[in-house]
């Protein structure tokens, strides 16, 4: 047997863990073996795994049997949760198609995973404070209710071609505790979940193939701690739910009323349908003989409660009574239940029936013992899983706020981040520039202070954006902090000289007048400003003097900021990076060596002037002074990003990349819309992909290209 193709699935249910091999083959799934173990006690209840233990080992013990006969060893399992506290979420996501190129399955496949991640925002968004506990919810399945194509419904959307797709899906949510138990029970039998499903979706797969998905039918699923729902209608299941009343209900009720066990109870349970009589001794120790009809004049209260339950939740999500009703799993064959449900709903008798697997549905058996309502769920589980093969759901934590990722891909930390809300390029730190003025003829600068860059952290060990993440993985993500501009006053300019002793102050041939105290105080030096300084005794008739003395300017003050000056370009501090030319590689942290990263600690005294002997300062001097040391002598490159220009200045050795236009792009990672296209100068590109000047850029959801 070809292993790609095996798979395993396991229904871990109340009374028993079924286990079924089978292989998908020709557009065939083929039941190859099945196995089923009864627990020695009861070890679940409700739909949740109340001893780890006990059903790892029946669990581990049908496995083990399947193995022998197959000559496979399993590593990889399909189950499904039953629904208990049951939510489901709608969701819808268009997409711009191409004009005449055919929608191919990765695009209907990421259409269908977008539209899941729109339902867990959605659900996250509306569980109020009352409901905190919603936050602890998992995503364990969705169903597509309908696709459209430019606005018309459509079966199948493959090949077609048209301007806007949309798909409808329904998905369902499960409390983290009855999936965490039971991961740790497919962990404890040595097996990786393969796919996760709801086993209303399961059973639903096994029992009403595609084209009877037209007509509105009921499937419920009663287990012993749960009855599952799924309705269908219009060729999709449209609807998931649950009651908390199953088969446990009887059987709890049969102890009671005769002092029994439960595993006494649930013999007696199944013998209803019997004609022989039943015998079995009370916790007394009495000899107990009863006729199967005098057994269930005891249990027809609860059986009628079930019934009720079923019926009413059915009308309420189905709004009326539907066209059949099909039960399905262990608790379906209770004497008379099939009867009872059809009479609460006011339907025919004949309109409410066990259900069983359809090999109409591509399905072939290896047994007539599977033509079951016992098997339809671990069947059904198979199915799902050869349908949607690696289907799986799982859960991480971001700055310690709890996401759900749909396991469709190699997910990364990026994902995570976008999903998070928080956009990558908030990880780079951009350095302000540098206040460049003159001062009769003498270039002055004054650096504010640097950038400290962002930090990726996975379980709390250094990440980058490319980093794979997996189930149960904490992100920790520190945001990187832009340097503050500098700024001066033209009173703080004018330190060097004895303020008693200035005759005349322009600035850009503007007068200043000395006299105005606030004038000097309040006056910010931008840009490029040129300041001309005449001293009292070289001019014929000299201004007003002030006798005082501007106190110096401090060496490295960095809490006077304020804007940044009226410029469009900003100088971006280095990305530090363990490998920076690898393709593969966006951003990584520094290393703790680094020389720059230790200036981050200890960084160049922001608000130190230095000077630099030049002609009266124009703006080609500020790019072309070869003599000033590299902070002076930066960079300039324009780059046309999106259809707009933008200027950037790079004042180190590490090339501009495309990663530093993320600031610019203004990309809602809160709303994408398709897949992020990065491109330069036409060509497919990556985020370490070094940019040139006059390069032309395109970072943008493919919707929007």
């Amino acid at each position: 047997m070809d292993d790609r193709k095996i798979i395993f699935a396991l229904d871990i249910g109340t009374r028993s863990v079924v286990g079924i091999v089978g292989a998908l083959k020709d557009g065939n799934f083929n039941i190859l073996d099945y196995e089923q173990e009864f627990h020695e006690k009861r070890a679940m209840r409700d739909g949740q795994i109340e001893d780890i233990d006990l059903v790892a080992r029946v669990a581990n013990n049908v496995k083990m049997k399947l193995e022998q006969r197959s000559g496979q060893t399993f590593t990889k399992v399909s189950i499904a949760a039953a629904g208990r506290a049951l939510r489901t979420v709608p969701a819808s996501f268009s997409y711009d198609l191409i004009p005449n190129e055919p929608i191919s399955p990765k695009i209907i496949q990421y259409m269908e995973y977008s539209s899941i991640e729109k339902a867990q925002e959605t659900f996250l968004s509306e569980s109020t404070e009352s409901e905190s506990g919603l936050k602890d919810y998992y995503c364990v399945g969705y169903s597509v209710t309908d696709y459209l194509l430019d606005d018309y419904k459509i079966k199948n959307l493959e090949s077609q071609k048209g301007k806007k797709a949309v798909v409808n899906i329904i998905a369902a949510f499960l409390p983290a505790s009855v999936l965490i138990s039971l991961y740790a029970v497919t962990a404890r039998c040595g097996l990786e979940v393969d796919n996760l499903t709801l086993e209303p979706i399961a059973a639903i797969h096994a029992v009403v193939p595609d084209d009877v998905r037209f007509l509105n039918i009921a499937l419920v699923d009663i287990g012993g701690g749960t009855s599952d729902i799924a309705i269908s209608r219009d060729g999709s299941v449209i609807a998931y739910d649950m009651v908390t009343i199953a088969g446990d209900e009887i059987t709890e009720a049969l102890m009671q009323h005769y002092l029994t066990n439960f595993a006494t109870a649930e013999r007696i349970k199944l013998m209803l349908n019997g004609e022989e009589k039943i015998e079995f001794k009370d916790i007394l120790g009495n000899q107990i003989e009863l006729t199967p009809d005098e057994a269930f004049d005891a249990i027809k209260e609860p059986v009628n409660a079930l019934a009720e339950a079923i019926s009413q939740r059915i009308l309420l999500i189905n709004g009326s009574a539907p066209a059949a009703v099909f039960l399905v799993g262990g608790g379906s064959q209770i004497r008379g239940l099939c009867k009872i449900v059809a009479d609460k709903l006011g339907m025919p008798a004949n309109r409410v029936a066990i259900g069983v697997v359809n090999t109409d549905n591509n399905l072939s058996l290896f047994s007539e013992t599977l033509y079951s309502p016992t098997f339809v769920t671990p069947i059904g589980i198979g199915i799902v899983s050869s349908l949607y093969r690696g289907c799986d759901f799982f859960a991480i934590s971001v700055n310690g706020r709890r996401i759900m990722l749909f396991n469709h891909q190699a997910l990364k930390v990026i994902d995570a981040l976008m999903f998070s809300g928080i956009k990558p390029s908030s990880l780079i730190g951009l350095t302000p520039p540098n206040l460049i003025y003159s001062l009769n003829g003498v270039k002055k600068t004054i650096k504010g202070s640097p950038s400290m860059p962002g930090e990726l952290l996975v379980n709390g060990s250094p990440a980058t954006i490319e980093t794979e993440i997996k189930q149960g993985d904490e992100v920790t993500v520190t945001l990187a902090k832009n340097g503050q501009p500098p700024s001066l006053t033209l009173l703080e300019a004018l330190s060097e000289f004895n303020l008693k002793d200035i005759g005349l102050i322009k600035i850009n041939d503007t007068k200043i007048e000395l006299q105005d105290m606030s004038a000097l105080e309040n006056r910010k030096i931008n840009y490029m400003d040129q300041i001309t300084v005449t001293m009292a005794c070289d001019m014929e008739e000299p201004a007003g003097i002030l006798e005082m003395m501007v106190p110096p300017l401090p060496a490295a003050e960095t809490d006077r900021h304020n804007s940044y000056p009226d410029m469009n370009m900003v100088e971006i501090n280095k990305i530090y990076s363990h490998e920076f030319n690898s393709s593969s590689v966006s951003l990584l942290l520094a290393d703790d060596d680094s020389d720059d990263f230790q200036n981050l600690e200890d960084p160049e005294n922001p608000g130190d002037i230095e000077d630099t002997e030049v002609a009266p300062l124009a703006a080609e001097d500020v790019s072309n002074d070869s003599d000033t040391e590299e902070v002076l002598n930066p960079t300039d490159i324009t780059v046309t990003l999106n259809g707009a220009p933008v200027h950037l200045i790079q004042e180190t050795e590490e090339p501009l990349i495309l990663m530093h236009l993320l600031k610019y792009a203004d990309l809602d990672v809160a709303n994408p819309r398709g897949e992020l296209v990065l491109k330069i100068n036409g060509a497919d590109a990556n985020y370490a992909d070094q940019l040139n000047d006059h390069d032309v850029a395109i970072i943008k959801w493919s919707q929007d290209v």
